[in-house]
């Protein structure tokens, strides 16, 4: 398991770097910072069943979805996700830095060293290209205790994973925790 200071860089110009860990916090919580580009695709619209979710925008403004809408968290600003509470975020109109939260830990950092190894592979690049996708649904049926999709990109994201095994499409290993 990967230790504060690891840092997570992503194709989109994103990246994550973990400030305490699930093992240095005995699993009560993931605190990593984000570096979020200005005006970055938002991520997929998601809930996570068993954790609450909290931003602090550091530095520049960032967009969250929730409750049915875009806010603009400037600087300052923080907003916290209930558990099962649907959401997503992107970059606003300048960047950002962001420390985020997710309580309890899960496998929430897991399924980060796990997009970042496929990110590494090449095998993740533009969030739109079927590949990219067959492997992020892949990765969220896999971490569903974490990451649930919502709406009709459900029901996509199931369509997706299932055709990525079909096609013996493969994922980085699962690490044992720690």
């Amino acid at each position: 398991m990967q230790e504060a200071g690891a840092t997570f860089d992503m194709p989109d110009g994103s990246a994550f770097r973990v400030l305490r860990s699930p093992s240095e916090t005995a699993g009560e919580l993931v605190e990593l910072e984000l570096a979020v580009p200005a005006r970055s695709a938002a991520v997929p619209k998601h809930r996570h069943p068993r954790q609450e979710e909290e931003y602090e925008v550091l530095e520049g403004t960032f967009d969250v979805f929730v409750d049915g809408r875009w806010r603009a968290l400037r600087e300052g600003e923080s907003l916290t996700i209930a558990p099962g509470d649907a959401h997503s975020f992107r970059g606003a109109s300048e960047s950002a830095r962001v420390r985020n939260v997710h309580r309890p830990a899960l496998d929430f950092l897991e399924y980060f060293q796990r997009l970042h190894a496929l990110a590494e592979a090449g095998e993740i690049e533009k969030l739109k290209s079927p590949k990219t996708l067959i492997y992020i649904s892949m990765l969220w049926q896999q971490h569903s205790q974490t990451l649930v999709a919502v709406g009709p990109l459900r029901v996509a994201m199931w369509v997706f994973a299932r055709v990525g095994r079909l096609l013996g499409y493969q994922l980085p290993a699962r690490r044992a925790a720690t």
